[in-house]
C-alpha cells in the first residue's frame, strides 16, 4: 500500500499514518489509488473508502476486514482540528494545506464518490437539500462558509438560497472556476416531439409548396446525418448500456461511471433555474473567462461579487500547484474577515 501511495502522489517515503490530503492528495489522485487498490485486492473498492479512511494505516485495516460498509456520510472531514466555524465546499478543491492550522475543512462529497450509487439525485435542488442535511450533523446553525468549484459551485449557490430560505446566514461564500450559467429569466429548453412539430410547422406555414418540399428534404437528411454520426452511435450505446446496469440495480463498469455521470450533471444542468442571491460572494477564475460570465454572475449575485484571476491557470489545473495556493491563500484572508467575532458575522 505505501508503494502504491509513493506511486501516485510523487513522494518517498511515506509513513502509514501520514494523511492522503495533507501530502497533497485530491479528489483526481483518490481515483487513480483506488483504482491501483482494486487491482491488487481484485475488489470493487469505493473512492469514499479513502475519503473516510485517510491514512494507509486505515485504508489497510479496511481492505483486511470484510465486514466494512461502503454507506457513509458525504460530508467528509479533512481537517477537524481548531475552534473556528468549519468550512465546507462542495467537491474536493486540494486547499486544506494552504488554510490557517485551527481551520476546519469539510469535503461535501457527490452522489459518484459511492460507487454503488451514482446519481440519486435527479436535479440540482435535491442535491442541495442533501448536503445541507450533511452538513447541519456536523454544524447544526450557521452562519456558515461555504464554496464550491465548476457544476459544484451551482450546488453551492442553490444551498444559500436555501439556506437563506431558511433563515440562517451564510458570512462567507466563495465560487471556484464556476460552471457558466443561464440567467434566471431562462426556461429549459422543450424539445419534446410535440415542440418540434409546432416549431417546424412555423417554419412552414409562410412556405410556398416547392419550398416546404426543400425545407423538409433538408431537415430529413439532417436528421438521418446526425443520426450516423460516430460521436451520436458512441453516446446512444454508452447510455443504453448504463440505463441497463440502472435498472438492474447493479455497479457501472469503471469505464462508463465517467461518462455516465457528467452526462447525468448536464442534463439536470439544463433545468435547472436559478434564483438571484441577494448576499455577496467570491469568484476564483483561470485565465481564460468565457465572454458575458462577469455580468451573468453580477446579475445573479446582487450583493456585490469580488473576481480574482490565478494567473497561468486552466479549469483543472487550478486545483493544483501551484495554482491552488495562490487562490487558497487569498481565501484565506476571506476566511479571517467572515470569522472576525465569534458569530462570524463580520464578513
Amino acid at each position: 500500500m505505501t508503494k502504491i501511495w509513493e506511486k501516485i502522489l510523487g513522494i518517498h517515503p511515506i509513513g502509514v499514518t501520514d494523511n492522503f490530503f495533507d501530502l497533497g492528495g485530491h479528489s483526481l489522485l483518490a481515483v487513480q489509488l483506488t483504482s491501483e487498490i482494486r487491482k491488487i485486492t481484485n475488489k470493487d473498492f469505493p473512492v469514499m473508502a479513502l475519503f473516510h479512511n485517510q491514512t494507509i494505516e486505515r485504508l489497510a485495516g479496511i481492505i483486511a476486514d470484510r465486514s466494512w460498509s461502503v454507506q457513509w456520510s458525504s460530508a467528509v472531514p479533512i481537517h477537524t482540528g481548531g475552534s473556528k466555524k468549519p468550512l465546507f465546499t462542495v467537491h474536493d478543491t486540494n486547499m486544506a494545506r494552504f488554510l490557517e492550522p485551527d481551520q476546519p475543512l469539510y469535503i461535501l462529497t457527490h452522489p459518484s464518490k459511492d460507487d454503488n450509487n451514482l446519481a440519486p439525485y435527479e436535479t440540482v435542488e435535491k442535491i442541495a437539500a442533501k448536503n445541507l442535511k450533511e452538513m447541519r450533523t456536523v454544524q447544526p446553525k450557521g452562519p456558515y462558509l461555504i464554496g464550491g468549484f465548476c457544476f459544484w459551485a451551482i450546488v453551492a449557490l442553490e444551498m444559500v438560497h436555501q439556506l437563506t430560505k431558511q433563515g440562517e446566514e451564510v458570512s462567507l461564500f466563495f465560487l471556484v472556476e464556476p460552471s457558466n450559467i443561464d440567467l434566471p429569466n431562462h426556461q429549459p429548453q422543450d424539445t419534446s416531439f410535440k415542440s418540434r412539430v409546432i416549431h417546424h410547422g412555423r417554419n412552414l406555414e409562410p412556405l410556398n409548396v416547392k419550398e416546404k418540399l426543400v425545407y423538409l428534404i433538408q431537415k430529413t437528411f439532417h436528421k438521418i446525418k446526425s443520426k450516423t454520426n460516430y460521436k451520436y452511435i458512441t453516446y446512444t450505446i454508452k447510455t443504453i448500456i448504463c440505463s441497463i446496469y440502472v435498472r438492474l440495480g447493479r455497479p457501472l463498469p469503471h469505464a462508463l461511471r465517467s461518462f455516465y455521470f457528467f452526462d447525468y450533471i448536464e442534463k439536470i444542468m439544463k433545468s435547472y433555474i436559478p434564483k438571484v442571491y441577494s448576499g455577496k460572494a467570491v469568484l476564483f477564475y483561470a485565465d481564460k473567462i468565457l465572454p458575458g460570465t462577469h455580468e451573468k454572475w453580477n446579475n445573479l449575485i446582487t450583493g456585490g461579487v469580488e473576481i480574482h484571476k490565478v494567473t497561468g491557470a486552466k479549469h483543472l489545473n487550478i486545483l493544483r500547484d501551484p495554482y491552488v495556493g495562490i487562490w487558497a491563500k487569498q481565501l484565506s484572508a476571506y476566511l479571517k474577515k467572515a470569522q472576525a467575532t465569534k458569530e462570524g458575522r463580520k464578513a
